[in-house]
């Protein structure tokens, strides 16, 4: 290579990048199985991270409510991510919980809105995880 100018280079770039050597295969496509067990994968491992993430402020009712969705996610992923999703609906909700010291969490004040911020971004991603399993 070392023999080509720079217009030959550029030509024996463009011939290589052209070649079939580098086309890439076709990747097969998921099927819909697969997409739903990917889902639900996803969903225990969300649920699995707020559980911990609620039970690091000493929130142990709602984390362990979500460790039992889990279990039932893990046994049937629609009946199990609508026990998830009636949690939203009701009197005292999950989207109602507020992560605070003047409610018994083990935090501290000035971190109080990123704490719950984050909180709300975690409970969105499941939320959105289990409305999706619900539409299959």
């Amino acid at each position: 290579m070392s023999e080509l100018n720079g217009g030959d280079v550029r030509r024996f770039i463009d011939d290589t990048a052209s070649s079939d050597i580098f086309e890439e295969s076709p990747i097969p496509k998921a099927s819909a199985h697969d997409d739903l067990r990917v889902k639900k994968v996803e969903l225990v491992v969300r649920c699995q991270e707020l559980a911990r993430f609620l039970r690091g402020f000493d929130e142990v009712n709602w984390a362990g409510w979500l460790e039992e969705c889990v279990t039932a996610i893990r046994k049937d992923s629609m009946q199990g991510a609508e026990q998830l999703l009636d949690s939203y609906n009701g009197l005292g909700p999950i989207s109602d919980v507020y992560l605070c010291p003047e409610a018994g969490h083990k935090l501290d004040a000035r971190d109080e809105v990123a704490i719950n911020e984050q909180f709300l971004l975690m409970l969105s991603k499941v939320n959105n995880l289990a409305r999706d399993i619900m539409r299959w």
